[in-house]
């Protein structure tokens, strides 16, 4: 599902950057096998989490009040001290900032069988392995 919902955000009429995507994969939410190291075998079994830019997830805001005034603050906030940044939608393949060490997780039954026994380094081989649109346009 997030691989749709990022699809739906950047496409025509909204065109919403997603900044990142923190997938609940072993590589992603636990690369260093800290936690597994400390008894916590399933710790990245966490959910998906799409991040997207404040400033530009402002028009369909959020029907809960606080919450759009917290979007709206932080939509503010960036504009004032990152006027010059031009936020883009998604165009992987990126360059890979840090290789993840070997999870001893990545051949985990929770994983789908998409992603079950995969090394990734970055979010977006994941978006890549469960089929992005995008990237198979963008690459």
């Amino acid at each position: 599902m997030p691989v749709q919902l990022c699809t739906l955000l950047q496409s025509d009429p909204l065109n919403i950057p997603v900044q990142t995507i923190d997938w609940g994969h072993p590589n992603i939410r636990n690369g260093n096998a800290k936690e597994y190291n400390l008894g916590r075998k399933n710790a990245w079994a966490r959910e998906h989490q799409l991040k997207v830019f404040a400033e530009a997830f402002q028009p369909i805001g959020f029907r809960i009040t606080h919450k759009n005034a917290i979007l709206k603050e932080m939509a503010e906030y960036n504009g004032t001290h990152y006027s010059n940044k031009k936020n883009k939608l998604c165009t992987p393949p990126k360059r890979i900032r840090q290789q993840k060490v070997e999870h001893p997780q990545e051949n985990s039954d929770r994983l789908p069988s998409q992603l079950k026994d995969k090394h990734f380094d970055s979010y977006w081989q994941v978006c890549r392995d469960l089929g992005c649109v995008r990237y198979n346009i963008e690459k």
